[in-house]
């Protein structure tokens, strides 16, 4: 098993475009996640996505600067050019590579529990020998969380502007989503920039029919998890707009998952600690 990991790993940082590498990242993710897993095969998948998605210094490990920029090439939106740095257009490459693992489970809980177990532990204690080494990947995942977090955004909009309006859009738009709410839920703060681009889709007007419920489901879940950190202005300018009105719309129109993602949202924007009184 130690093995395999780490033909996984070699495969996928000499070669991000991997074809295979959303069925290989799940595989090892659900054997991280299986309570019966050898603690050092487990240990080794966590330091192995700290490595491919949260290590600034991933792209140095394997991949030339020329695959780097011929990968960005496969990415809609994005110019093979000086602008994107090498950092930059791996980071893109792991982005690209979560939303597939997020696709492929069907579910971003998986990824959730990878991704808060990087950033804050995996319960692992403070009595071996890794504790130093566990901490400093702490670290070094949250400075890297941001730059995730942007990538996603662009992948959102990147689809956004070459989707042909079809039924089968839906599944990406809702894999990309579900990303942003993995962050949403370890690292909050750093979708409040870009929570402009998210509330639009809870109008559940999305050319997804099919999809619509997970769209403002995932939305939902995202604002519950963003709105403690909004301050008064962020607050008040949100509620001065169709937010509240929009969330109170998915009650009338989409079925219960969703209707309870929104009346979440709507509590949490209440409780507010800077909601005055009657603004919802």
């Amino acid at each position: 098993n130690h093995r395999i990991v780490k033909i996984f790993r070699d495969i996928l940082l000499t070669n991000p475009a991997y074809a295979g590498r959303a069925t290989a990242c799940h595989a090892m993710l659900q054997r991280a996640a299986d309570r019966k897993e050898d603690d050092g095969v487990r240990d080794l998948i966590h330091e192995t996505f700290h490595i491919l998605w949260f290590n600034s210094k991933a792209f140095t490990m394997g991949t030339s600067t020329l695959e780097l920029l011929e990968l960005s090439n496969s990415t809609p939106g994005r110019k093979a050019s000086q602008d994107g740095t090498k950092a930059e257009l791996y980071c893109l490459e792991a982005s690209k590579q979560m939303v597939e693992v997020v696709k492929v489970s069907g579910s971003p809980e998986i990824l959730t529990s990878l991704v808060k177990g990087l950033l804050f532990g995996f319960n692992e204690g403070d009595k071996d020998k890794k504790v130093a080494e566990r901490k400093r990947r702490q670290e070094d995942a949250r400075n890297q969380c941001s730059s995730l977090v942007s990538s996603v955004i662009e992948l959102l909009l990147a689809f956004e502007e070459n989707r042909e309006q079809n039924e089968d859009d839906g599944k990406e738009l809702v894999a990309l989503l579900s990303t942003l709410s993995v962050f949403s839920e370890a690292y909050p703060e750093l979708l409040v920039p870009h929570i402009d681009t998210l509330v639009p889709y809870l109008k559940g007007d999305n050319s997804a029919k099919k999809y619509e419920p997970s769209i403002v489901s995932t939305v939902s879940i995202v604002v519950s998890h963003v709105s403690s950190h909004f301050s008064r202005a962020e607050l008040n300018r949100l509620m001065a707009g169709e937010l509240s009105t929009d969330l109170v719309n998915i009650a009338y129109k989409f079925p219960d998952r969703a209707v309870s993602a929104a009346v979440e949202a709507l509590c949490a924007l209440t409780n507010h600690p800077e909601a005055s009184q009657g603004s919802i």
